[in-house]
């Protein structure tokens, strides 16, 4: 699992995670994903790209960590939008309905 906080360039945050994002990396990614809210909290965020390029395997658990995240970030004023997602993971969003609950984008700024 590999995680990095690219930063913030103006009103974007962005956010690269590799390999799994489930119940193995839960404890990880959680911390890892307090870390991004503690950098964008109270600035003037409006998009966190999270690159999910590198990720080949999501289960339930780590979805709802993304679904935790993406309440952070509403409370935050700002969208969560998941970018370069491969297709075998945007299917099991799609499988669970949750296809239109995230932002999918092939690239940031889109």
């Amino acid at each position: 699992m590999d995680f990095k906080f690219e930063g913030i360039v103006g009103e974007n945050g962005y956010v690269v995670i590799q390999g799994e994002i489930s119940g193995t990396t839960r404890d990880e990614l959680s911390e890892y994903l307090q870390v991004v809210m503690t950098a964008i909290k109270g600035k003037s965020i409006k998009n966190v790209y999270v690159d999910i390029a590198g990720v080949d395997y999501v289960d339930s658990i780590g979805i709802a960590l993304l679904l935790q995240f993406q309440r952070e970030i509403k409370e935050n004023k700002a969208q969560l939008c998941l970018i370069k997602a491969v297709p075998s993971v945007k299917k099991v969003f799609n499988m669970l309905n949750l296809g239109t609950v995230f932002n999918f984008y092939e690239n940031e700024g889109a």
